[in-house]
């Protein structure tokens, strides 16, 4: 059995590599996945179109030699997608080496992923010089291994035509002149049938993500009976009644971090309009932010809601959410030049697909509350980060009540 290449590169990118790579290029986790799912046969293409033919073979095996990634490289990608510095680094160095297995295809190729998945021809780019180094450490290791020479290089790489072709995207065969390959097959063909017991156990992660995934989608979409039960975004009000979507009824707001009643304040906005708020709750911590200009703006800053509340293992927004839901657009309102991101959280419970897919889908509901709310839609993007950057310990209760959140970050003043 010939080992199919591409699977074995699709492992290298799981969920949490790919939330980092996400949220590094600012683009939706789900159009990411699918960008990086046209992006990797692209990429092996192109290798393979170098093996099949003997000038370009040539360039190919110089370019493997010359290459001064290391060939564990693919095993330390979640740390080097955890680093500001240690990611842009990676970037730079593999800007060359893209250029020069992709040719003055690349522009074109860009669009065709942009079109395709929905992110931008930027980070198109950048997920190609993610993908292109990790494969070059992939085939060097694997040809190091074997010790093939050239012709047992280009039989191995040929031989996952098939594959590729099989998930390029209509029209690209021809763009990266796949439609055309030359028929150097080599002699000592790579025999790689000892390797599908590990073949097996590198992809099962990778197929069993997309049940898993395929699955929370559908439990999202179908689940809209109603519930006794609701889900608090940092526990902020525990659940004890009997009645179906209703709260335990106190007199007092609890803060769920300090168990003291909150202090409310009344604080004017510059448009003139009257806010009764929490005095450390989201929208005064969110009006200080915008009206202190010495305050810059990064990727770092968030603001949790912290009266805000889901269905249990749902996606839908209860009627409890609306009064800081609606302070929200108010102070939205009041500076309009504010743009916004909304992410939404999960704890480390289930599969790390789904809980992207669950957490996706509460920033979104977020996101359309505001909408309906009166705030312009080209000001307001949303994105699940699910189980990934947790603020308290997942081994206990509280721990994962804290982590199950959604929060703001600001993208513009």
């Amino acid at each position: 059995m010939n080992i199919n290449l591409l699977e074995v590169l699709k492992t290298r990118f799981n969920a949490m590599v790919l939330v980092k790579i996400a949220d590094h290029i600012e683009e939706f986790s789900s159009n990411t996945f699918s960008a990086l799912s046209i992006v990797m046969p692209i990429v092996l293409g192109n290798f393979i179109k170098k093996a099949s033919t003997t000038e370009s073979l040539d360039e190919l095996i110089v370019l493997l030699k010359e290459s001064k990634f290391p060939n564990d490289l693919h095993s330390k990608l979640y740390d080097i997608v955890t680093s500001n510095e240690a990611f842009d680094q990676y970037i730079s160095s593999g800007e060359s080496t893209t250029h020069k297995i992709l040719g003055h295809s690349l522009d074109k190729l860009n669009e065709t992923v942009s079109s395709e998945s929905g992110i931008s021809k930027e980070s198109s780019k950048v997920l190609f010089q993610i993908v292109t180094p990790v494969l070059i450490t992939l085939i060097n290791q694997r040809n190091q291994s074997q010790g093939w020479g050239k012709s047992g290089l280009a039989s191995w790489l040929m031989n996952q035509s098939e594959h590729v072709l099989n998930e390029l995207p209509s029209g690209v065969a021809e763009i990266i002149g796949f439609d055309d390959l030359g028929d150097f097959l080599g002699t000592n063909k790579a025999k790689d049938s000892e390797e599908s017991p590990k073949l097996v156990i590198m992809i099962l992660p990778w197929i069993l993500g997309l049940i898993a995934l395929l699955a929370a989608l559908y439990y999202i979409r179908t689940c809209n009976k109603p519930t006794t039960k609701l889900y608090p975004i940092n526990n902020n009000i525990l659940i004890n009644e009997a009645n179906s979507d209703t709260l335990q009824k106190t007199n007092t707001h609890f803060d769920s971090t300090i168990n003291t009643p909150k202090e409310y304040l009344k604080r004017h906005l510059i448009d003139g309009t009257e806010l009764n708020i929490p005095r450390v709750g989201i929208e005064s911590k969110l009006i200080s932010f915008i009206e202190d200009k010495t305050k810059p703006i990064d990727k770092d800053t968030w603001f949790e809601f912290d009266r805000l509340y889901f269905k249990a293992n749902s996606t839908v927004l209860d009627t409890n959410s609306d009064e800081q839901l609606e302070n929200i657009s108010l102070i939205l309102k009041a500076y309009p030049t504010v743009k916004i991101k909304i992410g939404g959280y999960t704890d480390n419970t289930g599969a790390s697909v789904s809980n992207i897919s669950l957490s996706s889908e509460r920033a979104k509901a977020v996101l359309e509350s505001l909408i309906k709310k009166g705030i312009e839609s080209n000001r307001l993007s949303s994105e699940g980060y699910g189980d990934q950057y947790p603020v308290a310990d997942n081994n206990t209760e509280e721990g994962r009540n804290k982590n199950r959140r959604v929060a703001i970050k600001l993208k513009s003043k």
